[in-house]
């Protein structure tokens, strides 16, 4: 990394204090991109079906691009409570029901469907994930 910046590699431990810190940076980067890509698809004018299919191929997408080891890191995070769990209560789940809204009001979700039922259904998929972190 030191080499593609340009700088030593104890600049890069000046700058960051720790090897833990800067893997910290880098999440918080790599989460806050991603993020603006999904916040920019579901507000776009895109068919509700077409934002559905974009983020389950984007899903597909970054589970073949991302490095075990790093997902690994993420899911660590995640279950921490860190900077992701932060993102995904504050930002996630109010953009979700939003989107959830938009497709009842298009007829592409069932009115009788509750935003607590779906949200039920995310924190049920939360835990799936806390719990093959733990095997």
């Amino acid at each position: 990394m030191p080499k593609k910046a340009g700088v030593s590699q104890v600049s890069i431990y000046n700058y960051f204090g720790s090897k833990q810190q800067l893997a910290n940076e880098v999440v918080i980067y790599y989460i806050d991109q991603e993020w603006m890509k999904y916040e920019q698809l579901i507000h776009s004018d895109l068919p509700f079906p077409d934002k559905i299919q974009q983020i389950v191929f984007d899903k597909k997408r970054l589970a073949d691009e991302i490095n075990e080891n790093f997902y690994t890191y993420l899911m660590n995070e995640y279950v921490a409570g860190g900077y992701i769990k932060q993102i995904y209560n504050e930002k996630a789940v109010p953009l979700f029901t939003e989107l959830l809204q938009e497709g009842k009001v298009r007829g592409f979700v069932d009115e009788n469907l509750s935003s607590e039922a779906m949200l039920l259904y995310l924190q049920m998929l939360n835990e799936s994930m806390q719990k093959k972190r733990n095997l």
